[in-house]
């Protein structure tokens, strides 16, 4: 790869993190409740490790499968959610959630 093309690699990279609003993100993570925030965060990882918890040891994943798919649509959802907020897409972290 040339000089070239990582300066255009970079240039396109750096157009993605503004249209991403990154910087929202910095400035409403700066002014949050960090501790809030933090634990809002880890409850939606959490999320993830509820599905194991409730299906039984004798249950077949094959059976589960409809639940598992939409356990992970909430998990994602709610991820989303947090990002969109703090990026300061409101309507669409409402939406989301």
């Amino acid at each position: 790869m040339g000089m070239a093309e990582e300066g255009v690699i970079k240039e396109v990279f750096n157009h993605i993190l503004a249209e991403l609003e990154i910087f929202n993100i910095q400035t409403s993570i700066r002014r949050a409740n960090l501790d809030r925030l933090v634990k809002a965060h880890d409850s939606i990882h959490e999320l993830m490790y509820l599905a194991p918890l409730c299906l039984s040891s004798r249950a077949s994943w094959h059976q589960r499968s409809a639940f598992l798919t939409y356990h992970f649509e909430a998990f994602f959802a709610a991820h989303r959610s947090l990002i969109e907020a703090l990026a300061g897409y409101h309507n669409a972290a409402y939406t989301r959630s």
